[in-house]
């Protein structure tokens, strides 16, 4: 894996010259593939989209390049195309024992925490905590979820609770009890 974005980018260039001088397949679809994820981690995500959308047709790439989609749209704020591309991906990964099912469902716990849907994000990380509570920052992203849960379920008992200013006075409460309880 290479980190650094000048060498990504680099290879990236090369690999884009070499389809278009001819001297690679422009059908091969593992190039394509590769040449998405060099744009992904270049951050130049509407050329990764494109490579992945090619990709998509190999079938020993098909669920990486999903997920991969799925992140470059959930990356893009797009966030109804990542869960689509996100669900089939999962649909067809071999499960949470692999690293390709994890990132998927991982990348379903990010989109459905940027939704706004704590609980359903908190869900996606427990799946993957529940495998692997080394993989990335889950531990984390469930710890925070599970406290902003609390903290959200106690700001809702305390709205339920009857401000002071709406009880009646004193003397109305008395009269009632005198009322109720000694006849």
């Amino acid at each position: 894996r290479i980190d650094s974005p000048s060498k990504i980018h680099f290879i990236a260039r090369a690999r884009r010259e070499d389809l278009e001088r001819g001297f690679v397949d422009p059908t091969d679809l593992a190039l394509r593939f590769s040449l998405g994820e060099a744009y992904l981690q270049s951050n130049r995500l509407d050329e990764a989209i494109g490579e992945f959308q090619k990709a998509v047709k190999d079938p020993r790439k098909r669920v990486d390049a999903l997920g991969l989609l799925g992140e470059c749209f959930l990356q893009k704020g797009l966030y109804d195309l990542a869960a689509r591309q996100l669900e089939k991906a999962l649909e067809e990964s071999p499960g949470l024992n692999s690293e390709r099912g994890k990132s998927v469902v991982y990348n379903l716990g990010l989109l459905r925490e940027r939704q706004g849907q704590f609980a359903a994000a908190k869900e996606e990380f427990l799946k993957v905590y529940e495998v692997d509570v080394g993989y990335r920052d889950v531990a984390q992203k469930v710890t925070q979820l599970s406290q902003q849960a609390k903290t959200t379920t106690a700001d809702a008992l305390l709205t339920m609770v009857v401000p002071i200013t709406e009880l009646p006075p004193p003397s109305m409460v008395s009269d009632f009890v005198m009322a109720t309880f000694c006849p």
